[in-house]
């Protein structure tokens, strides 16, 4: 399980059972020294809030304080384009 709680860091009003399942996942990675992540999960499971909420995690708990540096994610996705 995570160290601090991330509920905060979510940027909806509900959770579902797999973000949280992803969500924890992938925090307890980063905490055991992981560099990397990679979730594959299907349309609509809510892939974008899980990364907003990992990103904001480690931000405010992962990374070191540092005045004079901006943090921040970027979160790459990528959308199917169909030819009619």
């Amino acid at each position: 399980m995570p160290k601090f709680d991330w509920s905060g860091c979510f940027p909806y009003k509900e959770i579902r059972p797999g973000q949280k399942a992803a969500i924890d996942a992938c925090i307890d990675a980063f905490e055991s020294g992981k560099k990397y992540f990679i979730l594959e999960a299907g349309t609509g499971v809510g892939k974008s809030a899980v990364a907003a909420t990992v990103g904001a995690y480690i931000e405010k708990y992962l990374l070191p304080s540092c005045e004079d540096t901006k943090t921040g994610s970027n979160i790459l996705t990528t959308q199917k384009r169909f030819s009619l």
